[in-house]
Formats: C-alpha cells, structure tokens, sequence
C-alpha cells in the first residue's frame, strides 16, 4: 500500500460562503515546493483545504492552526486531517495616564486585547469578569491561567487607580 503524503503547515479556517464548513488555502511555492497557508484573496495561485469529519466539529475560525494537510484525490485541493491551535505566550501591560487612559493590554502573536473601563464600548472589555470570559475562551495563548491571573491583579490595580483619580469606573 502505498503511503500518502503529509504535508505540515499553518492554517486559518474561514466559514465558507457556499456550505458554511470550515475551509481554509495554501499556495504551493514554484521554487521550493513549500506549500503554506493563504487567504482566499491572495494574489499567488491556491488550492482550497477542507477539514476531514474528524475534526471539522472542533474548528473555530480565525484561529491559527498547525495543521497536517493530505492531498485530494482529485487533486483539486487538500483535506485537513490534524489541526492544533497554535500558542502564543503572552504579556500583559498596563497604559496608566491620569484622567485619560486607563487600559491593560494583552499581547499574543499579532493580536492585542485591550481593557478600557475608561474608553471601552462593549461589556467584554468595559468589565473584569467579562474580558476574563473573553481570555478564558482564547484557545491560542499559552499559560492561559497565568495570563488571567496577572490581568486580575493588574485590573484591580487600575481600578483603584481610577477611584483614586475620581474617574467614575462605568462598569468596573
């Protein structure tokens, strides 16, 4: 039996417009053979990926994936058929300017969540519990428990700050 080929790379599912599975691109480099993940609109010629019934429930989109890929039989495109979220570690900062800024950053990867009981416009970053929800439901930062417990400490700190300040905390 002959054996298939695997092919390792990173990935981000989108929903797709026509069936709404989880679908995701690569884009086979012509010089070197590697093969790596597109957005759809991507300028380079791509092949579509789509996510074997194995995994398909547990894909969530724009989260990036290690993923192992296998090719079509059709040649066609690639199924998916082992996919990871990747893991960023964290840092968590504090934006203190009295009477006009007061924020906590989270930084992972290329993504920044920001809490702003000062500025913020929706509940999940206006309030502790509910960017703690926020963070609890990331699944690409690594040492989640960390990362929430070193952003309790640091809102408590800024909230006092705020009261401190006579800045009236909206939600707190």
């Amino acid at each position: 039996m002959k054996k298939r080929e695997e092919i390792h790379t990173r990935l981000k599912f989108v929903q797709s417009e026509r069936n709404g599975s989880m679908v995701s691109y690569v884009s086979i480099n012509p010089v070197n053979g590697q093969v790596k993940g597109v957005r759809v609109d991507s300028k380079f010629p791509h092949k579509i990926v789509v996510c074997s019934l194995d995994i398909a429930p547990i894909i969530l989109g724009n989260v990036l994936y290690k993923a192992t890929i296998i090719p079509m039989k059709s040649g066609k495109g690639y199924v998916c058929i082992e996919a990871e979220p990747v893991q960023f570690k964290a840092s968590v900062k504090t934006n203190y300017e009295k009477g006009r800024v007061y924020q906590i950053v989270i930084s992972f990867g290329n993504k920044n969540l920001v809490f702003d009981p000062f500025n913020g416009k929706k509940a999940s970053v206006l309030t502790t519990a509910g960017f703690i929800d926020l963070l609890e439901h990331r699944v690409d930062i690594a040492d989640q428990s960390q990362v929430v417990a070193d952003f309790t400490i640091m809102a408590d700190e800024l909230l006092k700050k705020m009261k401190h300040d006579n800045v009236k905390v909206r939600l707190g």
